[in-house]
């Protein structure tokens, strides 16, 4: 369900962005914004060293067949919850990186502003990244357990 309204909220998403742009949305997909919260999740996982237990985490999405062990299931929800805050932490490095990226051209104030929007994309897609990949994954590993 969580899945659906995740996807629900894109395609409202993309249809506004359409909408206002005239039909160009080249503008508002920023591929650093939506890499920089990634990295630092995957980076999240490097660190813990929990490799097994993030896959075994996508697998309990992916089937409902799949049985996780209870030592993996554990690790895998304190990973996800970890990477969770990690995704916000890193949507708000990128913010501060793109604001004082923008901050050197203050006389354009149109161009100002649409940077600013596109400053604010990384926050975005951190939503996007926590409601459709992280928070099922916590959820269906939660309900493993009864």
């Amino acid at each position: 369900m969580k899945f659906l309204l995740s996807a629900v909220i894109f395609l409202m998403w993309v249809g506004f962005m359409i909408f206002i742009e005239s039909g160009s949305i080249v503008y508002f997909l920023d591929i650093p914004s939506l890499i920089g919260p990634l990295i630092v999740a995957v980076a999240m996982i490097l660190i813990t060293g929990e490799y097994e237990a993030s896959i075994a985490g996508l697998k309990a999405l992916i089937s409902k067949k799949y049985q996780i062990t209870e030592a993996n299931r554990v690790k895998a929800i304190k990973l996800y919850r970890l990477m969770r805050n990690a995704v916000w932490c890193g949507a708000a490095l990128f913010f501060v990186i793109s604001l004082i990226n923008i901050m050197d051209d203050v006389q354009n104030w149109e161009l100002f502003m649409r940077n600013l929007a596109v400053a604010g994309l990384s926050v975005f897609y951190a939503v996007l990244i926590n409601l459709i990949l992280i928070n099922p994954v916590i959820g269906v590993l939660e309900m493993k357990d009864s």
